[in-house]
C-alpha cells in the first residue's frame, strides 16, 4: 500500500496527465475518430509493446540486490507471456491487429514509437535507479486506464465485440499488479527519505513520455490518412 505523501505525489501525476483530454482518448470517447486513423496508431504502437521489456531488463541488469531483479523479472516474464509465445503481449497485440483487419508483419516504426523507446532505454540504462523504476511504474499505472479507455472505445465504434478483444482486455487488470509491484521497492526508498527528487522526475518523465507518444502516433495518424 502506498503512504498516503507517496500515494499523493502519484495521485497529483495522474490529474497533470488529463488523460481523457488528450487527443486520441477525446477522439475516440466522443466517436470522432476514424477506423483507419486507429488501426494507424496501433500498427505504430505494436514497436512499443514489443520494445517494453527490454528496458526492464537493462534496469534489472544494474540492481545490485536479487530481490529488485526478481521484481522486474516477473514483469518481464508477463511481458512473454510466462513463457508462452501465443500469450506474449506482441502476440496478443499482433492479434489484436489481425482482429482489427491488419495483414500479416508490422509497417516500419515511425518517429514517435522510436523516440519513446529509446527514452526508455537510455532512463534504464544510465539514469538514476530509482528515477528509472518510477518511470516504468507510471507508465504501467497509467495503461490501465488507457487500456480500459481504449477498450471501451473499439467496443463502443463496433469495431470489435467485447469476446473479440484481446491485449487491452488483459492489461485492464495486469497491469495493476505490475505497477504495485513496481511501487513496492520506490516506496521503501521515499519513506526511508531516499531520492526523492529523482522518483518525484522519474514519475513525471513516465507519463510525460507516455502520453507524448499517444499525442504524436494521433497527429502522424491524422497526416497518415488525410484524404
Amino acid at each position: 500500500m502506498l503512504n498516503d505523501t507517496f500515494r499523493g505525489v502519484v495521485a497529483q501525476v495522474h490529474c497533470d496527465a488529463a488523460v481523457p483530454a488528450r487527443p486520441f482518448f477525446a477522439a475516440l470517447a466522443d466517436a470522432s475518430m476514424q477506423r483507419a486513423v486507429f488501426v494507424h496508431t496501433q500498427q505504430q504502437f505494436e514497436h512499443a509493446v514489443e520494445h517494453f521489456a527490454r528496458p526492464m531488463m537493462a534496469l534489472g541488469a544494474r540492481l545490485e540486490r536479487a530481490e529488485g531483479r526478481m521484481v522486474l523479472a516477473s514483469n518481464v516474464w508477463d511481458e512473454h507471456g510466462r513463457g508462452s509465445l501465443s500469450g506474449c503481449h506482441g502476440g496478443t497485440f499482433r492479434e489484436l491487429l489481425l482482429r482489427l483487419g491488419c495483414g500479416e508483419g508490422a509497417i516500419p516504426a515511425g518517429a514517435p514509437v522510436r523516440a519513446f523507446n529509446a527514452a526508455l532505454m537510455g532512463v534504464c540504462t544510465y539514469e538514476p535507479v530509482p528515477l528509472a523504476l518510477a518511470t516504468l511504474a507510471i507508465i504501467e499505472h497509467l495503461f490501465v486506464g488507457i487500456s480500459g479507455r481504449i477498450g471501451a472505445g473499439v467496443v463502443s465504434m463496433g469495431w470489435l465485440s467485447d469476446d473479440e478483444l484481446v491485449h487491452y482486455a488483459v492489461h485492464e487488470a495486469l497491469d495493476i499488479a505490475h505497477a504495485d509491484a513496481l511501487y513496492a521497492p520506490i516506496e521503501a526508498m521515499w519513506q526511508a527519505g531516499h531520492a526523492r527528487g529523482d522518483i518525484r522526475v522519474g514519475l513525471k518523465l513516465g507519463a510525460h513520455v507516455f502520453l507524448r507518444l499517444y499525442d504524436d502516433l494521433y497527429a502522424d495518424a491524422v497526416r497518415a490518412c488525410a484524404p
